[in-house]
């Protein structure tokens, strides 16, 4: 016999990817800031190379999260 995942509710979906793109954003943020300033004096990173930089971090985690729900 053959389970069937039980389907989820348009407003859950909603809501679980809400919730994973607030904390991709929130991590993207708040853990890049602190260390810019080192990045930039370490490696010469500028100001627009850090912001791109997290910009591009930020679109991973929503690109992972979703790649991740395809899957399950």
């Amino acid at each position: 016999m053959t389970r069937t995942p039980p389907r989820r509710s348009a407003a859950a979906v909603a809501l679980a990817g809400l919730v994973a793109l607030a904390v991709a954003m929130g991590i993207g943020r708040f853990a890049f800031t602190p260390i810019l300033p080192m990045m930039q004096e370490d490696a010469g990173v500028s100001i627009a190379m850090g912001g791109s930089f997290s910009v591009a971090l930020m679109i991973a985690s929503a690109v992972l999260v979703v790649s991740a729900y395809e899957l399950s």
